[in-house]
């Protein structure tokens, strides 16, 4: 237990206090290759913006970021199954991702991008 010292009109009283949140690791790299299929349903965060979802046996990776165009819009790209994309590569293609979204001078939204591609071929 913490206890949080205050002053209330004319002297000191120690009040109880409840633990401090513990903070959320958002550093990359948290996801285990090995415990990778054998995960419950719902979303499971690798941080760097990645993330894994998992419904039954499906299990997708997703790149979720928010708009540069729009920063009201949060959106999710969906970068392939598991089977098919492995956690490097998975990783490698959220961080190239995500540093396009970040970068001030040209902030480029990847699923626009990838639409414009298809529509110029």
């Amino acid at each position: 237990m913490v206890y949080k010292l205050a002053y209330i009109f004319d002297g000191p009283v120690m009040s109880e206090q409840s633990e401090p949140k513990k903070k959320r690791n958002h550093l990359p790299n948290k996801l285990e290759s090995t415990r990778l299929k054998t995960l419950s349903n719902g979303w499971h965060a690798d941080g760097g913006n990645l993330y894994l979802f998992v419904r039954d046996s499906a299990r997708s990776w997703v790149f979720r970021y928010t708009s540069p165009s729009d920063k009201a819009i949060r959106r999710n790209m969906g970068l392939g199954s598991l089977q098919a994309v492995g956690l490097a590569q998975a990783r490698e293609l959220a961080r190239e991702y995500l540093a396009l979204v970040k970068d001030p001078q040209n902030p480029v939204d990847p699923i626009q991008r990838a639409e414009d591609e298809k529509t110029a071929r």
